[in-house]
Formats: C-alpha cells, structure tokens, sequence
C-alpha cells in the first residue's frame, strides 16, 4: 500500500468560490427580501387507483343493450346473436357501442373514436373497439380511485389521448405513443373542495387477453420559496 500523504495545492491553483453574500450580489439579489425569487418545486403523491376491464363483460353488455334496444323498438332481438355466442363478431351491438362511447368519452375523444375507426374501415373486429373503450374506461376509473375524496370526477372531466402533451405534430404512425392522461376543457374546478394546484396524472396501461388493466398515480406540484 502507498503511503498517504497530504497532496499540496499551491494557493494559485486552488478553486476560489464565491461566498453566499457575493453571490447575491452579482446575482442581482441584494438582500434577504430578494431571495424570495428562488423557489423549488415541490411534489408529492396525492393518491394512486387501479382499474381492470374484462373485455368480454364489455361485449356482453353491449349485446344484451342492444337485444333490449330492438325489443323496444318491436324488432326482433334475435337477429343479433346471444352474448355468449362468438363474442367477438363483427360489429354486434353497434349501437349500444356507440351509445357506451357517448357516455365515457368527452367530445375530443368521441372525435379520435370516429377517426379511430374510420381509419379501420367498417369489417373490423369488435374486439378492438372493446380495447380501445375498455382502456379508457379503466383508465378514468383508476384516476377516480386516485383523486378521491379532493376531486369526485365524471367522465367527462378527464380524457386519454396517444400522442405526446402539447404535440401538436403527427407522429410516426410506425411507433407506438405513449397514451396519456389529462384533465378535459370542459372541467370545472370550482365543483371540487381542494383548493390545490391541478395534479399531474401518470398513467400506465397493459393488455393482457381478455384483461385491460389501468394505474394511475395522482402527483401534486407547487413552487416552495427556498
């Protein structure tokens, strides 16, 4: 082992680093009033939900709305086929899917939903619409569980989009965004009892078979003056 030995720093090479008070100063802060202008942000956790969706619970749902619709309709309800029989038909229950799709989304989703299935044409698999209701819906259920009791949300406060927050540019239609969460146009924070700033929403989706499953964790941010 070498021998330790105090390594000498001639006083020509050694760092010279302002003190506090010079610092101020050159910074423009003159005094301890000023430092005011120096804040941190700080966050924390408000809460986290959870949500999973069988998916075919969800074409269930819609056959049997849509037996029920034709029914009142005097039509004959056996012209759709039962909920148990080949669950994942080509478009059975439409309008009960469409019905489903009013009520969960708000109008900026209900415009990505059209365009969505516009781009599929109309002999896709029900199986994908059911995905892609199902992962909103658990989405928005798991930010309910996250943000309770400071917010009571409806469906309409809160939408999921793909692409990135604030882009505004198409994306490379070969990659897979991201989805996320985000408070709608339309929510009113005046409804709510906290009186915080709006908190971000993290959201994680995964598909897996039949399930959707949905994490969302709610985190505060707010300036602190240091």
């Amino acid at each position: 082992m070498l021998p330790s030995r105090r390594a000498s720093v001639s006083s020509k090479h050694r760092a010279s680093f302002p003190s506090p008070a010079r610092f101020y100063t050159d910074s423009g802060v003159k005094n301890h009033s000023d430092r005011s202008a120096w804040s941190s942000v700080s966050s924390k956790v408000l809460g986290v939900g959870t949500d999973i969706v069988f998916v075919p619970r969800l074409h269930d749902l819609f056959v049997r709305q849509e037996r029920r619709t034709l029914s009142r309709r005097g039509q004959n309800p056996d012209s759709l086929p039962s909920a148990s029989n080949d669950r994942f038909g080509i478009n059975q229950g439409e309008g009960a899917v469409d019905h489903f799709a009013r009520r969960i989304l708000t109008e900026t989703e209900g415009d990505d939903f059209r365009r969505w299935r516009q781009d599929r044409q109309a002999d896709f698999p029900t199986i994908e619409i059911l995905r892609w209701l199902g992962a909103r819906w658990a989405a928005k259920e798991a930010a309910y569980k996250a943000l309770y009791p400071d917010y009571r949300l409806r469906w309409s406060d809160l939408e999921v989009h793909k692409s990135s927050p604030g882009d505004d540019t198409d994306q490379d239609r070969t990659s897979s965004p991201k989805p996320f969460l985000r408070f709608s146009k339309t929510f009113d924070p005046s409804r709510h009892a906290s009186a915080r700033p709006l908190p971000t929403l993290h959201l994680s989706l995964s598909h897996d078979g039949d399930y959707v499953l949905a994490f969302v964790i709610a985190e505060s941010r707010e300036q602190k003056v240091v």
